[in-house]
């Protein structure tokens, strides 16, 4: 499978777990080890102020979002780079993940655009979302302006399914109970 950095990946509507249930996920990372994603439409009522106030030095939107169910203690920051920094974990062009060895935030936000803040992570191992892709857990879309940054996060899933079109539009709004169809 090529890789899938810096795609989106769309729950299906029949996606069970609760874990993934509605969500569209960046793909941060994919190759042979596995892939690492980032839950973009879960915000939280936790501020970075709150949780992590050096973090809070960063342009983000102050908000801290739930990124996935592994290491869900752990902070993950999302963001558009200005082409200024040269050492970052790139995604797809000026979009990359902000590395703890590049320096107190205070140095780092000076060449961040505009970011956002994730608690965890989602991660597959080896082959695991392959496997996903092949069985139609996810539908695997490239993303748009707005995507990642946009102010109605808790809209994202029904956006992107809506502009994949035909039948992925009538998946966006399945009935609550697909028994009283």
């Amino acid at each position: 499978m090529d890789d899938l950095r810096g795609k989106l990946l769309v729950s299906h509507p029949k996606l069970g777990e609760r874990s993934f249930s509605r969500s569209v996920v960046l793909i941060a990372a994919h190759d042979d080890a596995g892939a690492l994603g980032l839950i973009l439409n879960r915000p939280t009522a936790l501020t970075v102020t709150e949780v992590a106030p050096p973090v809070a030095e960063l342009p983000c939107d102050g908000l801290i979002y739930e990124g996935g169910p592994v290491e869900p203690d752990g902070l993950v920051v999302l963001a558009d780079f200005l082409p200024s920094i040269q050492d970052q974990l790139e995604i797809d062009g000026t979009l990359g993940l902000v590395r703890s060895d590049n320096g107190p935030p205070s140095q780092v936000a000076p060449h961040i655009d505009r970011c956002r803040v994730f608690a965890g992570h989602a991660g597959w191992a080896p082959g695991q979302l392959e496997a996903e892709i092949v069985e139609q857990a996810w539908l695997v879309t490239t993303r748009a302006p707005g995507d990642l940054f946009g102010d109605d996060s808790e809209q994202l899933w029904l956006r992107v399914l809506e502009r994949l079109g035909g039948s992925f539009a009538r998946l966006a709004h399945p009935p609550e109970d697909p028994r009283a169809n």
